[in-house]
């Protein structure tokens, strides 16, 4: 599926059996690839972190994180002025990579969802 995606010439079938051949020119294409890819997981990563910084529970080991804590809303605000910025930068380079970025944003976001959804639930059966 990611070589399909990030190959928009091949079909998925076409795509499929390049990743099982040897062939030089699809080695090549997979790692033009790879900024694209890259930057999808590390968006969703970063965000991650974020998100854990900002917003999850913990015991706090240091004096700061009691900081961040306390100021959870600025979640929000940091990761939207970090995703514009990255964009921005990443569109001057190549719009795909851009492109890749906001998919990696819109992932953890839906996965965020489906965490809270899934522990909403689970409180709820155990009422």
């Amino acid at each position: 599926m990611i070589i399909w995606a990030t190959n928009p010439t091949l079909g998925p079938w076409q795509a499929f059996m390049a990743s099982l051949s040897g062939d030089e020119s699809v080695k090549a294409s997979i790692e033009s690839s790879a900024p694209i890819l890259l930057m999808g997981g590390g968006v969703f990563l970063v965000f991650l972190f974020f998100h854990w910084l900002f917003m999850e529970e913990k015991h706090f080991s240091f004096g700061f994180e009691k900081w961040f804590k306390k100021h959870d809303i600025w979640f929000f605000a940091v990761v939207s002025i970090l995703l514009s910025w990255i964009v921005w930068e990443a569109n001057l380079v190549n719009p795909m990579i851009a492109f890749s970025a906001v998919v990696g944003s819109t992932a953890f976001f839906i996965a965020h969802g489906f965490k809270e959804n899934a522990e909403k639930k689970e409180k709820e059966l155990q009422k």
